[in-house]
């Protein structure tokens, strides 16, 4: 019998879990998760101040954000096909999640040639991040 959505990211976030080892405190996440923004914005080409931004608002920075109204996952929300377009196995990894953020959105930065505005908006689909 086929597994629902909500088995599957059950399943994903239990893995991720798993890989991530021992439990962390609060600060020791946020350190973590500040760090790996910062290599991910570096290997991209795209301020980190952005993709904070981004996060605060798309996932209020909560790691534990499962899966929005509209199929959004994790700190960036990764829409499935965002998923699939740059190969992100577990979109509940915060990890895998960033990068696959960082990613659609320094490309969304090029295609719209280095204007941070339009391509937050193409990200979002919205002004929010305007604000």
């Amino acid at each position: 019998m086929p597994r629902g959505v909500e088995e599957v990211a059950a399943d994903l976030r239990a893995r991720a879990a798993a890989r991530a080892g021992p439990p962390k405190s609060a600060r020791e996440r946020i350190v973590e998760i500040d760090r790996f923004i910062d290599e991910m914005a570096a290997k991209y080409k795209v301020r980190p101040e952005i993709i904070k931004r981004i996060i605060k608002q798309e996932s209020g920075g909560d790691p534990n954000v499962a899966v929005g109204r509209d199929g959004e996952i994790g700190l960036m929300q990764l829409m499935p096909q965002t998923v699939r377009d740059y190969n992100v196995k577990n979109p509940y990894d915060p990890k895998q999640n960033i990068e696959g953020g960082v990613h659609k959105f320094a490309d969304l930065l090029r295609d719209k040639k280095g204007n941070e505005a339009a391509a937050l908006t193409a990200y979002n689909g919205s002004t929010a991040y305007l604000k």
